[in-house]
């Protein structure tokens, strides 16, 4: 896995394309005494929003596949506006089905895709020495993105890696628990940065400051993190139909005046695609 992830950084850097790394790889080097003793199943890495095409060119050419439908060009760009991430896997022998996530926003969820700037994002990465070309967020924002994964996209499936990593980022020396308090709120993860480190507490005892959390008890009333809540899980026996439903309702409720009509174009964009893509 690091070998494969030396090759896919070099060959992103070789045509220009920034990449932080992300979740399993990013903290196996940071909280982690050795990156061998975070386990990991798939590679996820940070790309600009405008590389994603030329970045998903430069995988495919080291023998890797995608099925999805995205697009290219203008329509690509369109296709890609409410989500956050390009899945390739690969297809050579030696690595046969190993996986490698591209993402261009933090969360995969068009309320947070608006509402968290990525150049906040980057501005939190520093050039990491031992992957030339590549770069790792700070610990702040490590753990706001380890605490969204969790909140938003298995709150019913919780693991317990999930939670050491968690656990681990929060008695990092070198997190800087103001900036997370700010960039929280900032980002409308209230609820997801108090909630998730309370269940590590709760498993693992991780120390938690006690005016830390009684700032961020103050973000988790907001009702649109509320409404968030759990809102990327895949529930037992629901149809992907219906969760596409029951996400759009709920993202169409959070959203208002520009920002509906944008969601409106994409949704309608997005069944064009699809049925075009069909008929052929």
């Amino acid at each position: 896995m690091a070998q494969e992830l030396e090759r896919v950084a070099a060959a992103l850097a070789a045509r220009g394309i920034p990449v932080a790394l992300l979740k399993g790889a990013a903290v196996g080097r940071t909280v982690y005494d050795s990156p061998a003793a975070r386990q990991v199943g798939d590679l996820d890495l940070l790309i600009p929003a405008a590389d994603a095409e030329e970045a998903g060119r430069s995988v495919a050419a080291l023998g890797y596949t995608s099925h999805s439908s995205l697009g290219r060009g203008v329509f690509g760009r369109w296709q890609r506006r409410y989500r956050a991430e390009l899945q390739m896997v690969c297809k050579i022998p030696d690595r046969q089905g190993l996986l490698i996530e591209l993402h261009w926003s933090l969360v995969e969820l068009p309320y947070y895709i608006e509402r968290i700037p990525m150049a906040d994002f980057w501005a939190a990465t520093a050039p990491y020495d031992r992957l030339p070309g590549a770069s790792i967020p700070d610990p702040a924002a490590l753990l706001l993105h380890s605490c969204a994964h969790v909140a938003l996209h298995h709150s019913r499936a919780l693991r317990l890696i999930w939670l050491v990593d968690v656990d681990r980022l929060a008695k990092s020396q070198a997190l800087a628990w103001d900036d997370l308090i700010e960039r929280s709120e900032r980002w409308g993860l209230g609820l997801a940065t108090q909630a998730t480190p309370q269940a590590a507490a709760a498993w693992l005892g991780t120390p938690l400051p006690a005016g830390v959390m009684a700032r961020l008890a103050r973000q988790a009333n907001d009702p649109v993190s509320r409404a968030m809540w759990g809102l990327g899980d895949e529930l037992p026996g629901e149809a992907p139909r219906d969760r596409a439903r029951r996400r759009a309702r709920v993202t169409w409720a959070t959203f208002h005046g520009r920002q509906r009509l944008r969601y409106a174009a994409w949704m309608f964009l997005r069944t064009l695609a699809r049925s075009f893509a069909a008929g052929r």
